[in-house]
C-alpha cells in the first residue's frame, strides 16, 4: 500500500506506527542507537525514502536484510540522519557572528567550537573562513560531530562538485560582496576542494549526540536543524548536554527551523532572537 506524501516526491510506502516502533526497537537493542525519540512523522518520511532507494518493500523486509548484510544498518543510518546544507547558507548569521560574537573573542589565547550534527561539514568550513578572516582560526579548536559515519567521511575530504559550488559562491557573495570564496578552494577537474589550511584546526568524529559522552568544554556550540527531527524529552536531554558542555558565557547557536521547549529558558537566554542565538545561563 502506498501513498504521496508530497506532491514532488516518488510515491512512498506507508510506516505504521507499529512498524515504526518495532523497528526502533530492534535497532536499539542489537546497534544501541535510539531513535524513539525522533519526531514520528519526520522519521516515518526518512524511512519511506529508505525503503525506495533501497529497493525493500516493508519494514520486515528492511529488517532481514539488515541481518544478512552487516553493512546495511550504517547505509540507512545515513539516509535517515544526514541533512541538506550549503556554505555560507543565511548569510546574516555569518555576517552576525563576525561582526558581534567573534569579536569578544579577538584577544583570546584560544577558542573552542563544537559544530553537532556537522553533516557533510559545509558550516564547519563556513565557520572557518569566518574565523580566517578574523585572523582567529588558527587560535580555534573545532570538534564536527555527526551520527553518520559517511557524512563525515565526506565532511572531512571537503570536495565539492562545479553545480554545488556555483551555488556557495552565490551564498558566499551575500555574506561578504567584495571577496570571491575561490580563494579558499582548488580546483581538481571539475571539483573544488578546501585548502588544507581551513582543515587544520578541524577534527571531525562520528559520534552519537544523544548517547556518547563529550569531552572539553566550548565557547560556541552549534545544533542547527538537528533537533527538530526529536520529540521534547530528547530535545531536553542534548539541551542539557550542550549547557554542560557551555563555557561560562559560552554561545548556543540553532537552526532557523528549530523550536526549543518551553523548559529551555531554565538552560538559556536569548542573545539574538533573528540569528537564533542563545547564551548559556548562570545558575542562581
Amino acid at each position: 500500500m502506498t501513498k504521496v506524501l508530497y506532491p514532488n516526491e516518488p510515491t512512498l510506502k506507508i510506516i505504521s506506527d507499529e512498524e515504526l516502533q518495532a523497528i526502533n526497537r530492534a535497532i536499539l537493542l542489537r546497534y544501541g542507537m535510539d531513535f524513539n525519540n525522533y519526531e514520528p512523522h519526520s522519521f516515518k518520511r526518512r524511512l519511506s525514502r529508505a525503503l525506495q532507494k533501497f529497493g525493500i518493500d516493508n519494514i520486515y523486509d528492511l529488517w532481514k536484510q539488515i541481518l544478512r548484510d552487516n553493512n546495511l544498518i550504517f547505509k540507512l543510518v545515513d539516509e535517515i540522519t544526514v541533512g541538506l546544507t550549503e556554505l555560507f547558507r543565511n548569510p546574516t548569521l555569518w555576517q552576525f557572528l563576525g561582526k558581534d560574537i567573534l569579536q569578544k573573542y579577538s584577544s583570546s589565547n584560544s577558542l573552542t567550537i563544537w559544530h553537532a550534527g556537522c553533516s557533510t561539514g559545509e558550516e564547519v568550513y563556513s565557520m572557518a573562513i569566518v574565523l580566517y578572516e578574523l585572523e582567529l582560526l588558527f587560535r580555534t579548536k573545532i570538534w564536527a560531530t555527526d551520527l553518520s559515519g559517511q557524512a563525515i567521511l565526506t565532511a572531512a575530504k571537503g570536495t565539492y562538485s562545479e553545480d554545488i559550488f556555483a551555488q556557495f559562491c552565490k551564498n558566499y557573495h551575500h555574506y561578504a560582496p567584495e571577496k570571491d570564496l575561490r580563494q579558499y578552494f582548488f580546483r581538481t577537474q571539475d571539483q573544488w576542494q578546501v585548502f588544507q589550511t581551513l582543515k587544520n584546526s578541524i577534527t571531525f568524529q562520528q559520534h552519537n549526540l544523544v548517547k556518547d559522552e563529550v569531552h572539553g568544554s566550548f565557547d560556541l556550540i552549534f545544533c542547527r536543524n538537528v533537533m527538530i527531527y526529536f520529540d521534547e524529552v530528547l530535545k531536553m536531554k542534548v539541551l542539557e548536554k550542550f549547557y554542560q558542555a557551555l563555557k561560562e558565557d559560552g554561545y548556543f547557536i540553532i537552526g532557523y527551523y528549530d523550536a526549543l521547549p518551553t523548559q529551555h529558558q531554565d538552560l538559556f537566554e536569548v542573545y539574538d532572537a533573528a540569528n537564533k542565538v542563545f547564551k548559556k545561563k548562570k545558575l542562581a
